[in-house]
């Protein structure tokens, strides 16, 4: 795959010796760069001759020390739905969302300012930015959730239980066309697979087993800021 095709690419201490190397690298590949960076031991002039091109913000990410996983894309919270249809029930639909988890105080785009990490107790994948050394310290992704869906949560909920870290929001602008991934109906259309619908049933079950003593502690909103 050329980097091209990777979309917007968020690199920090991009005014350094080999982040700005990178940097204009990735730019003449065609890619779109977000560039953080306090210029501490870094120099802005670095990338003068491509400052156009960039989307650049003055920041510290070590303020950021306590931050498991990052997402591009929605960080939200989860409450139990007191009027769930599926909290009791044995079946596994596949014609319908999960009703057992509520998600709220979402942040994204829409409604996060550009310079601002915004908190919550979970993120959505795609893409979703992970420190190695506490992944492998938490034995990466559980298996149990395969094929796939609640994973993600599952671990951001486990990252907080273990390591007392947390995960949030920053956004950045990308596409995300639907018909790009393997979970839409066969037909083509707009509508998850069957399989999808009756795997998020199972594994929301198995996420709230595990977690469900502690949404409402887990409710959090905090938005800090990233310069």
């Amino acid at each position: 795959m050329k980097v091209s095709k990777l979309g917007k690419i968020l690199i920090t201490g991009g005014t350094g010796f080999i982040g700005s190397a990178l940097t204009k690298r990735l730019v003449s590949e065609g890619c779109e760069v977000v560039v953080i960076d306090n210029n501490i031991r870094g120099s802005l002039g670095r990338l003068e001759d491509i400052y156009d091109e960039i989307d650049y913000h003055e920041g510290d990410v070590t303020k950021f020390d306590d931050v498991f996983a990052v997402t591009a894309r929605t960080a939200h919270n989860y409450v139990f739905n007191p009027n769930s249809q599926h909290v009791n029930m044995e079946e596994d639909l596949d014609t319908g969302w999960c009703d057992i988890l509520r998600s709220c105080d979402e942040a994204d785009k829409s409604n996060t300012p550009r310079d601002t990490f915004a908190i919550r107790s979970t993120v959505n994948r795609g893409p979703l930015m992970i420190d190695l050394a506490d992944l492998k310290k938490l034995n990466y992704l559980d298996e149990e959730y395969s094929p796939q869906d609640m994973d993600d949560h599952d671990l951001m909920y486990r990252a907080w239980k273990e390591l007392k870290k947390v995960c949030g929001c920053y956004w950045i602008d990308m596409r995300s066309d639907t018909e790009w991934g393997g979970t839409r109906a066969a037909s083509g259309g707009t509508e998850p697979a069957p399989w999808l619908y009756k795997t998020q049933h199972k594994n929301s079950k198995i996420f709230y087993k595990r977690n469900g003593d502690i949404l409402n502690d887990r409710k959090i909103v905090v938005n800090r800021k990233v310069s």
